[in-house]
């Protein structure tokens, strides 16, 4: 097991067309903890990160400082259980987030979530493994962007989410 505490103070500057767009300072900290756990054939790995973040001064938009910067989560946290019996390894991915918000006027949040992935593995050989990998298995909708800082009038806004469920098989031989 690994704990690890970090402090941070960050600035920011971005210029796009020739122009600053951003000019911040930001102040973090916070803990990441992450582990293994083994016993006969079966294993997990884990983590979580917890962050308390501050936007402590913007040059250009001063009602941003002493709020949350956008998408930074409490919370990140994954863990990987697996099953490995010789020539067949089963398991499933679990990450998942906070809620988090959505733009630095911290007005409207972007719900946090648990994806769940699974894959199995199976030995033909020493040289050839049959792979099965179902990412975002119980096909949960989950936002990792939305760009609209509060609800427009008309209802409609502009974000990014996860894919749904993907399954994908392959075959690898080495030689």
């Amino acid at each position: 097991m690994n704990v690890t505490g970090f402090s941070a103070d960050t600035e920011d500057t971005n210029v796009q067309a020739g122009a600053i767009t951003t000019d911040r300072t930001y102040k973090a900290y916070g803990v990441e903890a992450e582990g293994t756990y083994r016993h006969g054939p079966f294993s997990v790995r884990g983590g979580v990160t917890y962050t308390d973040a501050e936007l402590v001064n913007d040059k250009l938009n001063a009602a941003v400082a002493g709020k949350v910067p956008r998408r930074q989560p409490d919370f990140i946290y994954q863990a990987t259980p697996q099953l490995d019996l010789g020539k067949a390894t089963v398991g499933a991915n679990i990450i998942g987030v906070t809620d988090s918000w959505v733009q630095d006027n911290n007005l409207m949040k972007m719900p946090g979530y648990t994806l769940v992935g699974a894959f199995a593995q199976y030995r033909l050989k020493d040289n050839v493994q049959l792979m099965l990998n179902v990412e975002n298995l119980f096909d949960k909708v989950a936002f990792i962007e939305i760009t609209t800082p509060s609800v427009p009038a008309n209802g409609i806004g502009l974000g990014r989410a996860v894919n749904g469920r993907t399954v994908s098989m392959s075959a690898r031989m080495s030689f």
